[in-house]
């Protein structure tokens, strides 16, 4: 367990300069999302693991975010140990930026006394588009110092740039307990555009972890899970608790620190399909503007064993 906590404070004194941004993607379910988030995560399950996530944030909000996942990840062994492999597209929009995130994950699995450690990284490439077309610059026709239509801030036309992406992550799960570390965007992504705008997405931390308790009967079990997000200028942080009756159907309510309340519920079929459902009530001055967060997620997991290993750990996460 020493080895978990030194990594840990490894990635929490990292010093990164700081750098204009926009926004980073937002998840509810990022349990479920986990492999976006830390590369680490790859592989952990040992089976095949496919998730795809949509994500409606702030409804009837103009502009609002837009957020669709998908992914698949694999145990692998060769060369004598077992690494991780994924695979990650994400598309998120929000006003007139559109994102595009294209990323291979790739972990090193190590056996420890009571877990499984993965270290991992991520390489891929991020693509930006700008779409000013839908800006407004001059409120009600009026020229002045304020309001003009024309700026030279403000691109003319559509336009994209695209930058290599790369990132690291631990991930460290046993039977009933998992920590998460890792860092996105480490290399600080600076997509150039044909008119001369750059954009420059600041790195951002994830810590997270959970622990689940069994209650008196064995058919239920109560996980509180706990996230911190930082870009070292702002930071959030969320807590939510998991109740699964059976090991099929669970339920689950949060709190993101002064921004939503959290409520998610799903099943686990016994055929590996995984089917959620969450929904954030803005508590924020911004409510009154919208109806709330919208996020369904489908995952599958399936057996494609090429080599076994002697000991797995069944991830808290599918169980």
């Amino acid at each position: 367990m020493n080895k978990i906590l030194i990594i840990f404070l490894l990635i929490c004194t990292i010093i990164i300069l700081p750098a204009n941004s926009q926004n980073e993607i937002q998840v509810g379910d990022y349990t479920s999302a986990q492999l976006a988030m830390n590369p680490g995560f790859a592989g952990s399950n040992g089976v095949f693991n496919v998730i795809a996530l949509n994500r409606q944030q702030w409804v009837g909000f103009d502009g609002a975010p837009s957020t669709t996942v998908v992914g698949i990840d694999k145990e692998v062994k060769f060369c004598g140990n077992f690494h991780g492999l994924g695979a990650v597209v994400i598309h998120d929009q929000i006003g007139i930026f559109t994102t595009m995130y294209l990323n291979a994950n790739y972990s090193y699995h190590i056996e420890l006394e009571k877990g499984l450690l993965g270290l991992g990284l991520k390489a891929g490439l991020v693509n930006v588009k700008l779409s000013p077309s839908g800006l407004t610059t001059a409120v009600g026709g009026s020229n002045d110092d304020y309001h003009q239509e024309s700026d030279e801030a403000i691109p003319t036309s559509d336009d994209s740039g695209v930058g290599l992406d790369v990132g690291f992550g631990a991930f460290y799960q046993t039977p009933r307990s998992y920590l998460s570390a890792s860092v996105r965007h480490l290399n600080k992504p600076s997509p150039s555009f044909k008119e001369g705008c750059t954009v420059s997405i600041r790195p951002v931390m994830y810590l997270s972890g959970g622990r689940q308790f069994r209650l008196t009967d064995r058919k239920i079990t109560i996980e509180p899970r706990l996230l911190f997000k930082t870009d070292f200028s702002a930071f959030q942080v969320e807590a939510n608790a998991i109740a699964t009756f059976n090991e099929r159907v669970y339920a689950g309510l949060g709190y993101r620190y002064q921004e939503a309340l959290l409520m998610q519920c799903g099943v686990s079929l016994k055929n590996g399909l995984r089917i959620g459902y969450g929904y954030d009530l803005n508590i924020s001055e911004a409510h009154a503007y919208n109806s709330g967060t919208h996020e369904i997620s489908v995952g599958y997991l399936f057996n494609m064993d090429f080599e076994k290993r002697t000991k797995r750990y069944k991830s808290v996460r599918f169980l």
